[in-house]
């Protein structure tokens, strides 16, 4: 499955939040209390999401379809999230591209990457 790096567009938003809140249900709650979880994912707004997009702070991988299989927040040079879809864990191409650093994801989201 081929897989696109790019920066996400405002529409997203709410995808992101919803992929968001299904991995750390369906996988993380394996390894966090409910309690736990629940602060989690209460700090989830769709205003600061939106304005973080804006702030060109989100990228999505996305599949030849457009369907978001992931995203990752980034700002500057820290990674502050890296999710990757409940159904799509543990299937490439990450573990074929281990070494992608954040200027090479900013570059491909630049100009598309392709799978």
């Amino acid at each position: 499955m081929p897989l696109n790096v790019r920066k996400a567009r405002i529409e997203e938003a709410q995808a992101i939040i919803d992929l968001h809140q299904d991995t750390v249900r369906r996988i993380h709650s394996k390894d966090y209390s409910p309690e736990q979880i629940k602060a989690w994912l209460g700090r989830r707004r769709l205003d600061l999401t939106e304005a973080m997009i804006r702030d060109g702070q989100y990228y999505v991988g996305v599949d030849e379809h457009e369907t978001l299989l992931g995203f990752g927040n980034i700002k500057g040079n820290r990674l502050f999230a890296l999710y990757v879809s409940a159904d799509h864990q543990d299937r490439g191409p990450l573990p074929r591209t281990p070494t992608l650093s954040f200027p090479a994801l900013r570059r491909a989201a630049k100009r598309g990457l392709g799978g």
